[in-house]
């Protein structure tokens, strides 16, 4: 039976996590990251649904040599009875597969996302003169923003980590850079560097794969983008890294392992990351 080439999907969601009591949960209530916890059991009260449309030319899901993948969503996050986040969050990405030969395949891949948060915090008032204090804007749920790095995103960057972390590090002293605004912070307690994610995120890859022997093959690759905090890409922020990997076709998909280093490295990132897993990339 032929593959549907084009095809529709409509969800919705109605999500609701809390945390309560305890030092973690007051981290959660200020919508702070947590090491070592996945992000969907953060403080959650979201309400929304997602259209979304594909494009699926490849000749081959698993191990594609020829032809192009795209996606497109737009998720609308409004309120609704405990859920109180406001946004809407758009989606695209695509990948295109050049045959150079029966085994040699140069693949490129690009993503981009937006968010834009419309829903208002409640209007307060002063405590002590009992002046009106401004609602201003919801920010964006952080299990909702935008983050990269990683086997199938950024290659020369720790999964979740790629971002601005805003502070320079000068011998032991730690200086705020001004008007930067972050999608990372470094955990007063552990020294470790978390991701905050945000509002706009870009991505560029662009792999050569090539057969060595049998069914071992080789890739070299470049990767490129960034996540900002405002639903607003800066091109002069994008990162650049680049590596090289194996692919080993197993019968049940490529054995992949990735090396990559980024270009002008910052001092709390790593000069180099290493994956190895099941399935490219893109």
């Amino acid at each position: 039976m032929a593959r549907l080439q084009t095809r529709w999907s409509l969800r919705y969601e109605y999500k609701i996590s809390e945390c309560k009591g305890g030092d973690l949960c007051s981290r959660l209530d200020s919508d702070l990251p947590v090491e070592n916890l996945d992000r969907s059991l953060l403080n959650i009260q979201i309400s929304s649904i997602t259209p979304t449309f594909f494009w699926d030319r490849r000749d081959d899901i698993i191990d594609p040599h020829s032809g192009f993948f795209t996606s497109a969503s737009v998720e609308y996050a409004f309120p609704l009875i405990r859920a109180d986040a406001g946004f809407l969050k758009e989606y695209v990405q695509g990948a295109f597969y050049l045959p150079i030969s029966e085994r040699t395949v140069i693949a490129l891949s690009g993503r981009l996302g937006l968010i834009q948060p419309y829903a208002r915090r409640r209007e307060t008032t002063d405590p002590i003169t009992g002046e009106p204090l401004g609602g201003g804007l919801l920010p964006v749920p952080l299990s909702e923003r935008f983050t990269a790095g990683g086997e199938t995103s950024h290659r020369a960057f720790a999964l979740d980590r790629l971002g601005t972390l805003c502070l320079d590090n000068d011998g032991e002293v730690l200086t705020p850079i001004p008007d930067c605004e972050a999608t990372l912070l470094r955990d007063d307690v552990t020294g470790r560097i978390l991701p905050l994610g945000g509002n706009s995120m870009m991505l560029f890859n662009a792999e050569y794969r090539f057969p060595i022997v049998s069914t071992l093959g080789g890739a070299l690759f470049a990767d490129v983008g960034n996540v900002f905090a405002g639903s607003r890409i800066r091109f002069d922020e994008l990162r650049y890294g680049a590596g090289f990997g194996f692919r080993y076709l197993s019968p049940v998909g490529p054995v992949r392992l990735d090396l990559a280093v980024p270009f002008e490295k910052r001092w709390y990132e790593d000069s180099f990351q290493y994956f190895i897993t099941l399935g490219y990339a893109f």
